[in-house]
């Protein structure tokens, strides 16, 4: 089960490159067996937590992890902290069961010597990895059996700051090599600056951010019974301006483009700064399917919530509507005490009834926008909820679509469907035709919860309106996620991910928009990359997740199309997006183009009629909702809906990869990986609401290294750029070899795609490497 939220003692770690590896782990010289598992990595870690303290550029890390022996015999290991390259660590210690204790720096390549020696000995590739960096080393005797040892560590570091950003990652992946997952993972950084703390973003994870005034943030993450394979990265920005912009980006060296990410943020502004004032209507379904559930009670209690968080200067009003909508006020009112308070009795007096009239709720809360100069200075923002189709009044979705979309002008409508009964199409279409969104809560989840949350985000609008232009430098943009900018609020951080083509280099991005009522630019010089740079990796990964949900979201509500197809292939594929839907996609393609089958991405899949039967049916959910309005509502339609209205969104890798440690559960039919700590992704994650039905089906996995995707099938990792050159070299090679490891030494950027496992198809220049221990 995966949790993320703040905890006193909390975990964190090193910085630098996206890619770069650095926990540290204990290598047993004569382990027992723990089976399906590293073979020189037998312990057990009890907790990982580490908390870091960022002043401006200054970090300060703190590493508290428990070591546990579950072997019989008594044993020695070594521990190992591998240093990402350009690491320059100060004042490093370290403390073994209260003992103060040297450790040796060795140089990358006496500590290469050290991987490859465990790898011919273990017959286990996963330390390729961090082959070329340097490392720490500490001997510890004796290992006792039941026995743990707790190691602290503390070192300084200064961060990097570049083009006004400063980045911090901690590299987390090496706590794969735990023989049980970790009872608790956990980080917490908490971060100063003299000067505003403007965007701050964590691209790995799912982690809360709290920020406290405007130069204090904490970023907190935690995890249970897990073992983690993705770096934690944290990036930030430091300015005295209004709004902040930064661009970064990604450009690989295969010559065909670039990507990047825009941010944008206003930071939280002085404590003493007055809010925004806005125009807010809340429209409240009470029709008589409401009482089930206790939906309607949750309802209220969450308007109550909304309520009582106005702020000074704001105007409302309160629509309830069933058979007929009826609005409290009948106009816009100032949020006094008096007023707040005659809404809460009036939300608490509602009682479920009647059908359901969506066109004349949303007409009657359209009609509260006032047409003088000042209203229209002021952000207008409708949170609508209901919890079914309508039956009422106008029932065409198209006519109601339009109807309000025609009445919508610079107004945003945040629509709440609550259960499996809503339209699905209409609440999506009314809320992106005007910038906002649609959110759906499920009948197991808490309506108070998901309103609370989303209205302590949106209750300080800053600038709106927003329109984005790239200027000056050689350089096309295209395929801009999302393509209708939202508009931005306090303390969050706006992202606009894109390609690029051309030469690049020095240009400058333009942001137009409303701010405080008056219209308002802000321009930036940015930088396109020139050549291939990686440092971003997770770049290319989000925008290809957030494209491929667009595709297949216009599938659902258009129709199907061999474009579309062909391009949620192609991306799903190249990036490792796996889902069920696009699982069955690819396979669907595959067959089609006769792909030899050695060479097919999901090798096991085909060979399970039932897994198979299971995606397709899932993704033809998605084609039939388009031809048949019977099919946009109901249990499967809410999850379309939430998948790809999570994927045009993504902001983080973890999401798009999912819960690794649930893929660790397969069947026992299913192969088990040479490296199964390495980490996975597959169908049914984080969202997608099929592991916990079906795990067994999906225990394919999936990895993105380097920015190249590689798929498991048995113990074989298939590079997924075999597919698109027919004409490549093949070249055997055995595993633990001496011209395996030639090829490592000769090819470093490859080492972490042959740290897979014993048996890897792996695309190098021009030629085809199969890596196989046999």
């Amino acid at each position: 089960m995966h949790r993320r939220y703040f905890l006193p003692v909390l975990f964190a770690l090193l910085l630098l490159p996206s890619f770069a590896r650095a926990d540290g782990f204990i290598i047993v010289e004569h382990p027992h067996q723990v089976p399906g598992h590293f073979p020189f990595a037998p312990m057990e870690v009890r907790y990982h937590r580490v908390s870091v303290e960022i002043d401006d550029r200054v970090a300060t890390t703190s590493v508290d992890e428990e070591f546990y022996n579950p072997g019989e015999q008594r044993t020695e290991g070594t521990y190992l902290f591998p240093l990402p390259a350009g690491a320059h660590i100060d004042k490093f210690s370290m403390d073994i069961n209260g003992s103060q204790t040297d450790a040796e720096l060795l140089p990358a390549s006496k500590a290469r010597e050290i991987y490859e020696d465990i790898v011919r000995k273990m017959r286990d590739p996963a330390l390729l990895e961090y082959s070329g960096q340097d490392a720490f080393k500490v001997r510890i005797f004796p290992i006792e059996p039941h026995s743990t040892k707790r190691i602290k560590i503390k070192y300084t570091q200064v961060l990097s700051e570049d083009s006004g950003l400063v980045q911090y990652v901690y590299p987390l992946n090496t706590e794969k090599f735990s023989s049980k997952p970790i009872e608790n993972v956990s980080v917490i950084v908490k971060v100063k600056s003299d000067r505003p703390i403007k965007s701050i973003y964590c691209p790995s994870h799912e982690a809360e951010i709290k920020r406290h005034g405007e130069s204090e943030a904490t970023v907190g993450y935690e995890d249970h019974n897990a073992r983690p394979d993705t770096d934690f990265k944290l990036i930030f920005s430091r300015e005295k301006k209004d709004v902040d912009v930064k661009l970064l980006t990604y450009k690989s060296s295969s010559g065909d483009g670039g990507y990047f990410m825009l941010m944008a943020s206003p930071g939280t502004g002085p404590k003493d700064a007055r809010p925004a004032e806005k125009d807010i209507v809340f429209v409240l379904d009470t029709s008589g399917s409401m009482s089930h559930q206790h939906k309607l009670e949750q309802a209220k209690k969450s308007l109550d919530f909304c309520l009582s968080n106005l702020n000074e200067g704001d105007r409302f009003d309160l629509v309830r509507f069933s058979t007929e909508a009826e609005p409290l006020f009948a106009e816009l009112e100032h949020a006094t005490k008096e007023r707040v308070e005659k809404a809460k009795d009036y939300v608490q007096s509602l009682k479920p009834t009647g059908g359901t009239a969506i066109d004349d709720a949303l007409a009657a809360a359209l009609k509260l926008r006032q047409a003088d100069a000042d209203s229209k200075k002021r952000p207008f923002l409708i949170v609508f909820l209901t919890d079914g189709a309508p039956t009422i009044g106008v029932t065409n979705e198209d006519d109601i679509v339009k109807r309000a979309v025609d009445r919508a002008s610079d107004v945003r409508v945040f629509c709440f469907g609550i259960g499996n009964d809503v339209n699905t199409h209409l609440l999506d279409r009314v809320a992106d035709a005007t910038r906002a969104a649609s959110t759906y809560v499920s009948g197991n989840e808490d309506i108070e919860v998901k309103v609370s949350s989303f209205y302590s985000k949106v209750k300080e609008p800053v600038m709106t309106d927003l329109k984005v232009a790239f200027n000056g430098a050689d350089v096309r943009t295209s395929e801009l996620y999302p393509a209708k900018l939202s508009d931005l609020f306090k303390g969050d951080t706006l992202l606009l991910f894109g390609r690029y083509s051309g030469v690049g280099g020095a240009g400058s991005v333009k942001i137009t928009g409303t701010l405080e009522g008056k219209d308002c630019e802000i321009a930036e010089d940015v930088n396109f990359a020139r050549s291939s740079d990686s440092a971003n990796e997770f770049i290319p990964r989000l925008w290809a997740s957030r494209h491929v949900g667009w595709l297949l979201d216009e599938i659902r509500l258009h129709g199907e199309n061999g474009e579309l197809k062909e391009e949620v292939v192609r991306l799903a594929r190249e990036f490792g997006i796996v889902t069920p839907y696009t699982a069955y996609l690819i396979v669907e393609d595959e067959q089609k183009r006769a792909v030899p089958a050695l060479s097919r991405t999901f090798q096991e899949l085909e060979r399970d009629k039932n897994v198979l039967d299971d995606a397709k049916r899932q993704y033809d959910s998605t084609v039939a909702e388009a031809a048949a309005p019977s099919q946009r509502s109901g249990e499967q339609a809410v999850k379309n809906a939430q998948v790809y209205g999570r994927m045009k969104g993504e902001s983080n890798l973890a999401s798009v990869d999912g819960p690794s440690d649930d893929l660790r559960k397969a069947p026992a039919a299913a192969a088990v990986p040479s490296s199964p700590g390495a980490g996975a992704s597959g169908f049914g994650g984080r969202g997608f609401g099929y592991r916990a039905q079906q795990e067994q089906n999906y225990a394919q996995q999936a990895r993105v290294i380097n920015g190249r995707a590689f798929y498991q099938n048995g113990k074989t990792w298939t590079d997924s750029t075999a597919q698109q050159n027919a004409k490549l070299r093949q070249q055997r090679v055995k595993f633990n070899s001496d011209d395996y490891f030639e090829l490592v030494r000769n090819n470093r950027a490859a080492a972490q795609w042959l740290a897979l496992g014993s048996d890897v198809d792996v695309v190098i220049g021009d030629t085809l490497y199969q890596i196989r221990e046999d």
